[in-house]
């Protein structure tokens, strides 16, 4: 699986968003709103862990009579969609951390159906994308469809506005993964929280839980935000790991996120090869 080398569409460059609204975006952010996501992002980053590159395997079983080889890479591009309303900042950074920890080569973020939110600007300026995109739905559509389906990954952040995206994706075996509503979101010690943290974080205000009745709340949620979750050990039995939602978040990590399901290795790509012993000559 040879690493072809893969640039954006030449025309694609007229769409590109200039520095100085990144620049624009940046200093009118409040210091704290930037720190939370750099601290998300150091999160993420321990979370996640350095990808190990290119890496190829193998191996043989003279007793089964049979060889078997693997190599693993980073997806030659990848491609993270927005919708002009998206704002969920930290939602946004945990799209694309994987990709640059994958270390994807060519990864860019398109703002299709108009431009992007400031807080997107300055989530991508802290994540170091270099590549950002204003274009509409026609030259989405294009863009995708001159792209190799087989190499590269696509994320789309949206609340509806770019099913079609989604449609194209499956009809051109492009592997994607989709966040088309928000998540569930449950903020169970008000007090304890930044508010405008959090607001940034997810574009709109984390509603708090009720004073009564929280465990099913909690049980439907997606992320919970309290001081000290309960969490399960193996011997409080399933009753008690059921009540917990997939991400339980405290103070001082409002600018963290996890997409369940998105990680380094959905920008990986991988080939195996199979065969009968004897083994044949090593290749790459």
């Amino acid at each position: 699986m040879s690493h072809a080398s893969y640039s954006w569409p030449h025309w694609l460059g007229a769409t590109r968003i200039d520095d100085a609204s990144l620049g624009a975006a940046y200093e009118a952010t409040p210091a704290a709103q930037r720190a939370a996501l750099k601290t998300g992002l150091a999160l993420g980053h321990m979370h996640f862990g350095q990808s190990l590159g290119t890496v190829f395997t193998r191996r043989s079983d003279r007793h089964l009579g049979f060889w078997q080889q693997e190599q693993r890479m980073p997806a030659h591009w990848a491609l993270v969609c927005i919708s002009p309303s998206y704002s969920a900042a930290a939602r946004l950074a945990a799209a694309c951390l994987p990709a640059l920890l994958a270390d994807v080569p060519l990864l860019g973020v398109a703002c299709v159906g108009g431009k992007p939110q400031p807080s997107a600007l300055v989530c991508l300026e802290l994540c170091g994308v270099e590549d950002i995109f204003a274009l509409e739905i026609d030259a989405g559509i294009k863009l995708l469809q001159s792209l190799p389906s087989n190499r590269g990954r696509l994320v789309l952040l949206h609340s509806g506005e770019l099913t079609q995206l989604a449609h194209l994706a499956r009809d051109l075996r492009i592997p994607c993964f989709e966040e088309a509503a928000p998540p569930r979101l449950l903020l169970k010690d008000p007090a304890a929280f930044d508010a405008a943290l959090l607001d940034f974080a997810h574009g709109s205000p984390v509603p708090a839980a009720p004073t009564e009745g929280t465990t099913d709340e909690t049980t439907m949620a997606d992320a919970v935000y309290m001081v000290k979750p309960s969490l399960a050990t193996p011997t409080d039995g399933p009753s008690t790991a059921a009540t917990l939602p997939p991400l339980v978040l405290t103070p001082g990590c409002e600018g963290f996120w996890l997409h369940q399901g998105l990680t380094a290795d959905f920008f990986t790509l991988v080939q195996r090869s199979f065969g009968p012993l004897p083994l044949p000559p090593l290749y790459l």
